[in-house]
């Protein structure tokens, strides 16, 4: 289904929302254009010291998306459950998992000395 020509995203108004955009999907390269949308949807910066601390924004910004887990997953290709270890914290979801989900969400992340 082609995506409706009426609304079409704005950064400053977001009239096409994450939600909208997610029930045109139906491939891989839809599904690629999902991400890139993310990406420019505005956020604050946060520093992340814990696993918990990045599942919980992990979660923040996939509530403030309006995603379910079960989208998030889908993105990315793994399992639903494994997008709630990642949101609780469990220090065993891989890395690449983690990263994953962010880009998914629009995030990017980013190290930095402490204090800076």
């Amino acid at each position: 289904m082609p995506l409706p020509r009426s609304r079409r995203f704005d950064g400053d108004d977001h009239l096409l929302d994450a939600v909208t955009l997610l029930g045109h999907l139906r491939d891989v390269t839809d599904r690629s254009l999902l991400l890139l949308t993310l990406v420019l949807l505005p956020i604050d910066l946060m520093i992340v010291r814990t696993s918990i601390e990045l599942g919980n924004a992990l979660r923040a910004r996939r509530r403030e998306l309006g995603l379910a887990q079960e989208e998030i997953s889908g993105v990315i290709g793994v399992n639903r459950r494994v997008i709630g270890e990642l949101e609780r914290g469990k220090g065993t979801v891989q890395l690449q998992i983690a990263m994953e989900a962010a880009r998914a969400l629009g995030l990017d992340i980013e190290l930095a000395p402490r204090g800076k």
